[in-house]
């Protein structure tokens, strides 16, 4: 770990990265960092073949060592940093490495909660994070722990883990994630229509939220009119579970099977379910207004949280 720490701060040395934030574990690592140069990969790549060979050497053997290509996700908001921090911290107690993330050697929380730290970590932005959050002039090593050692809750952390296993909410380069979330409703109401209308059997939304999130803001909402029905040409249905169907696509990133198990109902049922909330969308007015208030409820739900953790 020593080692590989070591050939990452020479990228940095040659102003290729910098490292915010970092856990190194016995089967991963986690980094939260920016490319200087837009040469991420190139640096990333010097640093794994290095420790591969160095690793190989050591032990006498050869052949590949990582089980494939790093991955890297865009961190597009505040509120996602934070909690990508968090998360990175957390990585050790999960694995049971220790109890709080500033005992363990080989992350950055050690080093941002002690007296020592490395000359390659930029600490700047985290420390910025701090003080604001403490409202000091000056960064203490204690605050830090007070800010960034809240334990990341179930639906946070399955956000996060969801982006780095399926790509960033900008993946496809049309919004920056949170910022679509807490924009006005009327904007997140357009952006869902014109997703909606695109829908096909493959393609899923983005990943803003966890899929808790939308239904507890849809079982809030559903108390105004529990039997709500619209029309789809001459048949009425339900409602609700076309809009529960159509958020959980656009803004949990849920597939078709994956909605399915979320609302009890078969792949074929959700894949209607999403259509019907395309034409709701579409079609009608009164099916607008209930999706734009629990876009409200979920947008105002998040800012909440945020303000609030440190």
């Amino acid at each position: 770990m020593r080692a590989f720490l070591a050939l990452l701060a020479w990228e940095v040395h040659d102003g290729r990265l910098e490292v915010h934030a970092f856990s190194f574990l016995t089967t991963h690592f986690h980094l939260l960092l920016r490319s200087v140069r837009g040469e991420l990969s190139d640096a990333m790549m010097r640093v794994e073949y290095r420790y591969v060979k160095r690793f190989n050497r050591l032990r006498d053997r050869d052949g590949s060592l990582f089980r494939s290509r790093f991955r890297s996700r865009i961190v597009d908001s505040d509120e996602y940093w934070f909690n990508v921090v968090r998360y990175i911290d957390a990585n050790a107690v999960e694995a049971r490495l220790c109890t709080r993330p500033a005992e363990y050697e080989f992350g950055s929380a050690r080093m941002y909660s002690g007296e020592r730290s490395a000359p390659w970590l930029e600490r700047s932005a985290i420390e910025l994070t701090v003080r604001r959050a403490k409202r000091a002039a000056r960064f203490q090593a204690a605050d830090y722990e007070r800010v960034f050692g809240v334990a990341l809750d179930p639906e946070e952390r399955w956000v996060v883990e969801r982006r780095i296993e399926t790509g960033g909410p900008n993946s496809d380069g049309t919004e920056r994630g949170n910022e679509l979330l807490h924009a006005a409703p009327a904007h997140v109401l357009r952006w869902l229509q014109s997703r909606a209308a695109l829908a096909d059997g493959g393609r899923v939304g983005l990943t803003l939220v966890a899929p808790a999130q939308v239904q507890r803001a849809l079982r809030a909402e559903s108390r105004r009119e529990p039997d709500w029905t619209f029309s789809r040409g001459r048949r009425h249905m339900s409602a609700w579970p076309a809009v529960e169907a159509g958020l959980l696509r656009e803004l949990c990133g849920l597939t078709l099977q994956e909605i399915a198990d979320a609302t009890g109902s078969s792949r074929s049922g959700a894949w209607v379910r999403c259509t019907a909330h395309a034409d709701g969308l579409a079609t009608d007015p009164a099916y607008e207004q209930r999706v734009e208030r629990v876009v409200r409820a979920l947008g105002e739900a998040g800012c909440a949280a945020w303000s609030g953790k440190p």
